[in-house]
């Protein structure tokens, strides 16, 4: 074999573990875990919770990061953020801790208009960006919250 062709086909090999590991972030499951605490860092009112990740792949992940925001009918109520390295094993689930940090003026606007209009059910939006093994996976989970 001559080096083009051992360059080819390591390049072949190369591009097949990287769309490879691709599709396998793109199994990952997101959902709303637990909150386990809520009060106030200095006038920063925060929640701690987590996001119930679920792999359904052969392939294990790091996490290294996850940043978003949190809507409440369209309005930025807060920000969820985590940043360090947690390991999420192939074909299991696992809760990833992270801090909502909440912008207190936005939530009480909404909760005026909760009372002053009909509409009693609005979307909570989760809007951000989960960093998994240098993978960048869109996070974008919508609920119903009603009063």
């Amino acid at each position: 074999m001559n080096t083009n062709t051992i360059a080819f086909i390591g390049l072949g090999l190369t591009g097949l573990y990287l769309y490879n590991r691709y599709q396998q972030a793109g199994s990952l499951i997101f959902y709303p875990g637990n909150i386990t605490n809520i009060g106030f860092t200095g006038s920063n009112a925060v929640a701690d919770t987590s996001i119930v990740i679920q792999n359904t792949s052969n392939g294990s992940f790091t996490v290294r990061s996850l940043a978003a925001n949190v809507y409440y009918n369209d309005t930025l109520v807060g920000n969820i953020s985590t940043f360090g390295n947690w390991v999420l094993g192939p074909n299991s689930q696992g809760q990833l801790p992270v801090q909502i940090n909440f912008l207190l003026l936005s939530i009480i606007n909404e909760i005026i208009s909760v009372f002053t209009t009909k509409d009693r059910v609005k979307p909570l939006r989760v809007k951000g960006t989960v960093n998994a093994d240098s993978i960048q996976i869109p996070l974008d989970l919508t609920y119903q919250i009603g009063i």
